[in-house]
C-alpha cells in the first residue's frame, strides 16, 4: 500500500459517525479510515459503470418475471378452456335429477363437493403445481 502523502479531517455528525462505524464493522476494514479510503475509491471511481450494471441486473430480473407471468397467463387460460370444455360436457350428458329425489341429491351434492374441495386443496399443494409448471413450460 503507497504510504500517506496527507491528511484530511472531516466533520460528521453522529449519524454519519455510526454509519462509518457500521460500514467499517460490515466490509471487515481495519479501522475507519480503511473504510473512507475504500468509500472515496468507489466514488470516484465511474459510478456510472455500477449504476449501468445494478439497471443491467433490474431489467434483466423485470424481463425473468414478466415471462414468468406470461407463462402464468397462459397456464390459467389453458385451465379456463379446459373447465369450461368439462362444464359444457358434463351439462350435456348428465340429466337433473327428478323433483322428488332433488332434495336428496342436494345433499349427497353437498357432500361430494366438500370432499372435492378438500381433495383440490390437498392437490394444489402437490401434483397440480408441478404439473402447471409443465404445462407452461410445454407452452414455451
Amino acid at each position: 500500500m503507497p504510504r500517506s502523502i496527507g491528511r484530511v479531517t472531516i466533520r460528521v455528525n453522529e449519524r454519519e459517525r455510526e454509519q462509518i462505524e457500521n460500514g467499517t464493522a460490515r466490509l471487515g476494514c481495519s479501522s475507519t479510515s480503511a473504510f473512507i479510503r475504500i468509500a472515496i475509491r468507489n466514488a470516484v471511481a465511474d459510478p456510472t459503470s455500477a449504476a449501468a450494471e445494478a439497471e443491467k441486473r433490474l431489467a434483466a430480473s423485470l424481463e425473468g418475471l414478466s415471462r414468468d407471468v406470461a407463462r402464468v397467463a397462459r397456464g390459467q387460460q389453458a385451465l379456463f378452456a379446459y373447465v369450461d370444455t368439462l362444464v359444457k360436457a358434463f351439462l350435456t350428458c348428465v340429466p337433473e335429477p327428478s323433483r322428488d329425489t332433488m332434495p336428496a341429491s342436494i345433499a349427497q351434492a353437498r357432500d361430494r363437493y366438500t370432499n372435492f374441495l378438500k381433495s383440490a386443496g390437498q392437490a394444489m399443494v402437490g401434483e397440480s403445481l408441478s404439473t402447471l409448471r409443465d404445462l407452461a413450460n410445454h407452452a414455451d
